[in-house]
C-alpha cells in the first residue's frame, strides 16, 4: 500500500515539475503569431469611434442647440429613430446620407431578405413598395418603460457627412434631377425668397434653380426655423440629435465601409450584408444608381411636359444634363449626342435612353468615372462668392464641431 502511494505521489510531482517548465517556455520564449490584418484593421476602425464618440461629447458641451419645446423635438427624435429588435440596434436615417442605401440595409436585417447585396435589394424593392416607404417600427412607438430600455441597453447607429458635400447632394438630387419635386411649392418658395422678378416658367417649373440661390435660401431657413427645415437639408443636429442621444456607433460617409463593418460586427450580422470596398467596386454600383435616376425621370416626365416645363423633344437631353452635372458620367461625344437627338418619347424611350448611357459607362475610364462626382462638387463650390461660403460655415457650425469636419 506505502509503495502505491509513493508512486502516486512521484507522478504528482513530476507532472507539476513538466508544468513548471512548460510555463517558463510558454512565457519566456513563445512567439506571438501575428493576428490577421481583418482584425487589426477592425480594432483600428472600432479605436477611431471611439475617438468620433469622445469628440463629439467633449463638443456637445459648447454646440448644443436650445429648442422652443423640448418634449416635441425628443419626439421627432423618436419618431426618426427606427428599432430592430432582431438584432438589438436603433438606427437614425439622414436623408443625403445614403438613406436609402441604409434604410436597405436595415430592411433586409428587418425581413431577413435572402439577398444580402444592398444594391440589388433596392433596385427590386423600389418597383414594389420604395424603401422610405417601409412602415419599419419608430422607438416612438413603445411606451416609455421599453423607450428607456431599448436606448439602454441596444446599439444605436448615426451614419454622418461633411454637411458641404450633403448640401450638394440635395441640390443636385432636387434640383438638377428630372423630379416633380421641383414644381412643387418649396421650389416657387426658393425662387421667390431669392430671386428679383422672376418669370412664369421659373416659378412654375423650377427647373434653372441656380446653386448660389439653393445656398441663399438654405441660410436663410436656418436661421428663421431651423426645425422645420426640409429633411434633405436640415443639419444632422437637429435630425438626429447626437447630443441627446448616446450613439454607440458614429460612422461617416467617408470611411463607409470600415465602419459598415463594424456596425455589422457590432450586432452579429457581419454574414448578413455583402457590399464592395468604394475603391475595389465594379461599375455596377453605379449602373444600378443611373438606371434608377433614369426611371425615377420617366416617373415625373410626363407631369413635366403636361405643365410644359420639358418638351419631347429634349426629355433625353435633360436627364443626361443632369448626370453631367451631377458627376456621374462625363459628357456625351458628338457620336453619342446625335444617338441621344434620335430616340422618340414614347414606350420604348427609357429602354433606349438606358441602353445608350449604360453603354457608354461601358467605354468610360473607370478611373476617371470615379473621380467625376468630386471634382464637380470641387468645381461648384469654387465658383461661389466668399461670403456665401462663411454664411454657410456659421449655419452649419455644429454638424462641422460635432462631426469633426471643420479643418477640411
Amino acid at each position: 500500500m506505502k509503495k502505491i502511494l509513493l508512486l502516486v505521489l512521484l507522478i504528482l510531482v513530476t507532472c507539476l515539475y513538466i508544468l513548471n517548465i512548460w510555463q517558463t517556455f510558454d512565457t519566456d520564449t513563445h512567439v506571438e503569431i501575428p493576428k490577421p490584418m481583418q482584425y487589426i484593421q477592425a480594432k483600428g476602425t472600432g479605436n477611431r469611434i471611439q475617438e468620433r464618440r469622445k469628440s463629439l461629447q467633449e463638443n456637445c458641451r459648447r454646440h448644443t442647440r436650445y429648442y422652443k419645446n423640448d418634449t416635441r423635438h425628443q419626439e421627432r427624435i423618436y419618431k426618426r429613430l427606427i428599432v430592430n429588435k432582431q438584432f438589438k440596434f436603433l438606427f437614425c436615417p439622414v436623408e443625403k446620407i445614403g438613406s436609402k442605401f441604409f434604410r436597405t440595409i436595415f430592411k433586409i436585417l428587418y425581413y431577413n431578405i435572402t439577398e444580402k447585396n444592398p444594391f440589388k435589394t433596392l433596385e427590386h424593392s423600389d418597383r414594389e413598395t420604395p424603401v422610405w416607404k417601409e412602415p419599419f417600427p419608430t422607438l416612438l412607438d413603445y411606451n416609455k418603460i421599453e423607450r428607456a430600455k431599448i436606448l439602454r441597453t441596444y446599439t444605436k447607429v448615426l451614419f454622418v457627412r461633411d454637411p458641404f458635400k450633403r448640401l450638394y447632394s440635395a441640390y443636385q438630387s432636387k434640383f438638377r434631377a428630372i423630379n416633380v419635386f421641383n414644381t412643387a411649392k418649396i421650389t416657387k418658395a426658393i425662387i421667390k425668397n431669392v430671386r428679383q422678378n422672376p418669370n412664369e416658367t421659373s416659378l412654375d417649373c423650377g427647373l434653372d434653380l441656380k446653386f448660389e440661390e439653393f445656398l441663399s435660401y438654405v441660410i436663410a431657413s436656418e436661421k428663421d426655423d431651423v426645425e422645420n427645415m426640409n429633411d434633405h437639408w436640415r443639419p444632422i443636429d437637429v435630425v438626429c440629435d447626437p447630443c441627446m442621444i448616446d450613439y454607440n456607433i458614429i460612422g461617416k460617409m467617408e470611411t463607409v465601409y470600415d465602419d459598415m463593418q463594424h456596425f455589422l460586427r457590432t450586432i452579429g450580422a457581419v454574414n448578413k450584408i455583402e457590399f464592395q470596398k468604394p475603391e475595389s467596386s465594379s461599375l455596377e454600383n453605379h449602373k444600378t444608381l443611373l438606371k434608377l435616376g433614369i426611371r425615377y425621370s420617366f416617373i415625373q416626365l410626363p407631369k413635366l411636359i403636361k405643365k410644359k416645363c420639358i418638351s419631347e423633344k429634349e426629355f433625353g437631353m435633360k436627364i443626361v444634363q443632369n448626370f453631367v452635372s451631377h458627376g456621374y458620367i462625363e459628357p456625351l461625344d458628338s457620336v453619342k449626342l446625335d444617338e441621344l437627338s434620335k430616340i422618340p418619347y414614347g414606350p420604348n424611350a427609357k429602354e433606349e435612353l438606358e441602353r445608350l448611357i449604360l453603354n457608354y459607362v461601358d467605354k468610360s475610364n473607370k478611373t476617371r468615372l470615379l473621380a467625376l462626382p468630386a471634382e464637380a462638387q470641387k468645381a461648384a463650390f469654387a465658383s461661389l462668392p466668399t461670403d456665401i461660403i462663411l454664411r454657410l460655415k456659421m449655419a452649419f457650425l455644429n454638424d462641422l464641431k460635432l462631426f469633426n469636419y471643420d479643418n477640411n
